[in-house]
């Protein structure tokens, strides 16, 4: 497949919205924040740069903002054709502060090597002892890093019965509402223990106001509800979730999924989690299913959430049902009640697709605008 512009598109922004874990530096916010990157791809951009590579403006107040997965900082444009573009963010220079700028810590880029807990880390571009997915990390040796909004920097643990831990790591020296740090809008006030916080509009979130909030629905459209991106955290048969990122009560390997929320990372029949009762395994969980009518466009990068009516790829062939294993057999049989739609399951790709009804042309990515 030829790789474009328009096929690359960033999977999703960095930070997560409904991060609650303990926040040590939650109420230290941004400090100094550069306009350059450390990391391959750029997920630790918090700068305000608001023109794309190609000279165009930012649109609904955007600014450039760091990729988790994908492989470069972009925005929405206004343009006919493209709806989103690439940011040409400098490469940081200086020697990286040994101490945190921001309430979770994402700009950390210090060297840090040790869980609080004492463990040593491991190396991100190895798979042992855990498996993970953050391949724009390999060039990071050990540290402790911030990929994907936690609450503070982390790694994984070399101990194989352990998985992510967070790190002990000082923030940095305070300098309050001077360097105005608020972004969209929001309005910074000095606090009286020496902090400062800033007072957002509804819209957006985040120590500075960087992240736009998204619509989540409580609910889901598949029956399998591989979507379902909510924050139940209670089984159908009243047990509360275990925190994916703990092997207690149960050990298991599925630590990349969010806090205790019920989530569907296997295929299963429905979303489920682990327990926090030691005779309970896991659960099922009791999600809903959506009232209202499925927006036709993208609430996401990677358009998890699509459930429109699209059923053809951006070349103009048809989609395969689901169900159907001819022309082209495939493993997506959790999905098989969503008929012929373009749908991206699990997020596995970078926005919706399908399998096409020509045997020549497997597979393809879909046209759809945003919202």
């Amino acid at each position: 497949m030829i790789i474009s512009r328009k096929s690359i598109k960033p999977s999703h922004p960095i930070l997560k919205m409904n991060d609650t874990d303990l926040q040590e530096v939650s109420t230290h916010k941004h400090l100094d924040i550069q306009e350059c990157v450390r990391s391959i791809n750029g997920y630790d951009y918090l700068g305000s740069k608001a023109t794309t590579t190609q000279g165009k403006t930012c649109i609904n107040n955007e600014v450039c903002k760091g990729s988790g997965s994908g492989p470069f900082p972009w925005c929405h444009v206004d343009d006919p054709i493209v709806n989103w573009d690439t940011c040409d963010i400098a490469k940081c220079t200086d020697t990286p502060k040994e101490c945190l700028q921001t309430g979770k810590g994402t700009d950390y880029f210090g060297s840090t090597t040790k869980t609080k807990s004492g463990s040593e880390c491991q190396r991100w571009d190895s798979q042992q002892p855990h498996e993970h997915n953050y391949w724009y990390l390999e060039d990071q040796e050990n540290f402790c890093r911030n990929p994907d909004g936690s609450s503070s920097p982390w790694c994984l643990s070399t101990d194989p019965t352990v998985g992510k831990e967070y790190c002990d790591i000082p923030v940095c020296d305070y300098q309050g509402c001077s360097t105005n740090p608020c972004l969209h809008g929001g309005t910074c006030q000095n606090t009286l223990n020496g902090d400062y916080t800033c007072q957002c509009p509804n819209e957006y979130e985040g120590d500075r106001c960087e992240v736009k909030v998204p619509s989540v629905d409580e609910c889901k459209r598949s029956i399998a509800g591989y979507e379902y991106q909510g924050q139940l955290n209670t089984t159908i048969g009243g047990f509360t979730c275990q925190m994916w990122s703990s092997d207690q009560p149960h050990s298991h390997s599925k630590h990349d999924q969010p806090e205790n929320f019920c989530r569907n990372p296997d295929k299963d029949d429905k979303p489920w989690c682990y327990t926090t009762d030691s005779s309970k395994r896991y659960d099922f969980c009791d999600v809903p299913f959506c009232t209202t009518p499925a927006k036709q466009c993208l609430q996401s990068d990677n358009g998890i959430e699509y459930f429109g009516n699209v059923r053809q790829t951006e070349d103009g062939i048809p989609c395969q049902k689901w169900a159907d294993q001819t022309p082209n057999s495939h493993s997506y049989t959790y999905i098989s009640d969503q008929e012929d739609f373009c749908r991206n399951p699990g997020a596995g790709e970078k926005k919706p697709w399908c399998y096409t009804t020509n045997s020549d042309k497997r597979w393809d990515y879909c046209d759809i605008p945003f919202c």
